[in-house]
């Protein structure tokens, strides 16, 4: 087998599009073929993928208690993609699967979160085989993730008003018995400031359903228009790489000798 280069030419060449077009002519079967076996494939698909519905429900997120105590502050940042993990965590799919009967695993799988950048508004969508399904899904998940927030929070709040509500009795006694009065008095103030501002955060909602989620109109998939069109472009860009590169050189069968030469 003689090397490429002995026929004088080289193996890196640019191809114009009349090129192209002529080395396909010349396989026309192998690319009919990749497009026959992509189209056939799409509609295989289309007949055999099980039908999906997707719906969406919107909530906005609001911030519901502060880190410190006395430093509460309802417009402080919220980190959406934290709150994105948090729609999609195992307590909210459990909460959500019980009301759907549905296993956690299955409600995860059907959900997907994105937030829309410099908002605080999560996008819940839940893709399910019928529409009521899929409206139920989302709407469910929806309320799920905000009850699990808020509830989340008034835990967190309860916690630390116990706290300071026991150091307020303990300041009262203290004031009571006539010890530094005044530097107890200045402690009370400011423990009862935030025995008020944690008991304000915890009767204010975590977020509320902006959009409610209604049964879509149509199916995600299979859709066999988009499918059909995906493989038959796919199918001809295959036939395309694969019609399209040819070998350096021809090998030419005579009798029961061979011989190359170059293609042209």
């Amino acid at each position: 087998f003689a090397p490429a280069t002995s026929f004088g030419f080289s193996a890196t060449q640019t191809l114009t599009v009349s090129d192209i077009l002529a080395r396909v002519r010349e396989r026309w079967l192998l690319a009919a073929t990749c497009v026959v076996l992509g189209v056939v494939g799409s509609i295989g698909y289309t007949l055999t993928a099980p039908t999906s519905y997707v719906a969406s429900a919107s909530v906005v997120v609001q911030p519901v208690i502060a880190e410190q105590f006395g430093s509460v502050n309802l417009s402080s940042v919220i980190n959406m993609l934290t709150e994105s993990q948090v729609a999609r965590s195992s307590a909210v799919a459990t909460a959500a699967g019980e009301k759907l009967n549905l296993s956690p695993d299955v409600v995860r799988d059907a959900l997907t979160v994105d937030s829309p950048q410099d908002t605080q508004v999560l996008n819940l969508h839940f893709a399910a085989g019928t529409p009521d399904g899929a409206a139920a899904g989302a709407q469910t998940v929806a309320e799920s993730y905000l009850a699990y927030r808020e509830g989340s929070a008034q835990a967190d709040a309860d916690r630390r008003l116990a706290s300071i509500t026991a150091q307020i009795e303990t300041v009262t006694q203290r004031i009571g018995q006539g010890g530094q009065t005044s530097a107890y008095q200045e402690t009370l103030r400011s423990l009862l400031t935030d025995q008020r501002e944690l008991t304000s955060i915890k009767a204010t909602a975590g977020g509320r359903v902006i959009t409610s989620a209604v049964p879509p109109l149509a199916r995600s998939a299979p859709r066999p228009v988009v499918d059909v069109a995906i493989g038959l472009a796919g199918g001809g860009i295959v036939g395309l790489v694969l019609s399209v590169p040819r070998p350096l050189v021809r090998v030419h069968w005579h009798g029961s000798s061979y011989y190359f030469s170059k293609w042209q």
